[in-house]
């Protein structure tokens, strides 16, 4: 039983940096109507970020913040300068011009920090084993786990308590409203982008001690992010939530018993969601016209 229990809390971990990862696409999805192909590739310049900023200063945690703020502002450089001359294009355009973005990143990644396999130590402060269920566990899970559930949390405050959360709640409704209304809903998009775009470079930061990244392959998280964001429902803060949490366990378990093959989960779970409720754990069905 301590085994499973072990597996339960390592899928836990891995799911909810899932989540941080889908949660940022979905409210680029909810907000912008426009879905981010270069989102893997921001997660791996959060992972970079980190490592750089981790080596320069010795702190895992100013690795953490350089990780949000430089890529959020470069986030908020995207959407001014490259998304909103084509925000009435119709979505081929964005869709292009994000995988453009994510293949350019890319070669910068191979050019600043050359072909080689990027990691970093667990920081000392985080770097020991607490006893659970019998069995010594890594702290730096738990670590990881407490501080996507803070951010969960506090998303979920912004969104349903504060004047700037019913902003981004009256936009994704009815964006035509809102301008009418005075409010700057192109300052909000942007705000929104950097966000996004900020919560997956933090999960890209925080998996720098567990699996690091290469910078010459292409992120794999893109693909499970977009199979969380399917199999909870495109655009659903909490779908993407329930779907990370379920991939997450279902891989971590996959990986005990079926290790050759559990990379395909992620992909046999959306195939199955797609099946049988198409749009998603807490997607809202869309009569076709």
């Amino acid at each position: 039983m301590s085994v499973y229990l072990y597996q339960a809390l390592m899928g836990l971990s891995s799911g909810l940096l899932y989540f941080l990862t889908a949660a940022g696409m979905a409210i680029i999805v909810s907000g912008l109507n426009v879905i981010n192909f270069g989102q893997g590739a921001f997660c791996m310049f959060g992972t970079l970020l980190c490592y750089s900023a981790y080596r320069i200063t010795g702190s895992f945690f100013l690795g953490l913040l350089a990780a949000i703020v430089i890529s959020g502002i470069f986030g908020g450089y995207v959407t001014e300068a490259m998304l909103r001359p084509i925000y009435k294009r119709p979505a081929l355009f964005q869709l292009l011009l994000t995988m453009g973005v994510g293949y350019i990143l890319q070669d910068f990644f191979l050019l600043a920090w050359g072909n080689t396999m990027v990691t970093a130590s667990i920081p000392k402060a985080l770097n020991f084993r607490i006893n659970l269920f019998g069995m010594p566990f890594p702290f730096y899970y738990i670590f990881l786990i407490i501080i996507s559930l803070c951010i969960c949390t506090v998303m979920l405050y912004v969104f349903k308590k504060t004047k700037i959360g019913m902003i981004f709640r009256a936009i994704i409704t009815n964006r035509e409203m809102v301008d009418c209304m005075g409010i700057n809903v192109k300052a909000m998009n942007s705000l929104m982008f950097m966000a996004g775009i900020s919560l997956t470079a933090l999960a890209g930061a925080l998996n720098l001690p567990v699996t690091g990244t290469q910078t010459a392959a292409e992120s794999p998280v893109l693909f499970t992010a977009m199979a969380v964001l399917i199999i909870g429902g495109i655009g659903e803060i909490r779908g993407a939530f329930i779907g990370a949490l379920i991939v997450g366990m279902c891989m971590s378990f996959g990986a005990m018993f079926f290790s050759q093959y559990y990379s395909l989960i992620p992909c046999l779970l959306m195939v199955l969601v797609l099946l049988i409720k198409p749009e998603g754990i807490c997607g809202k069905k869309i009569e076709a016209k």
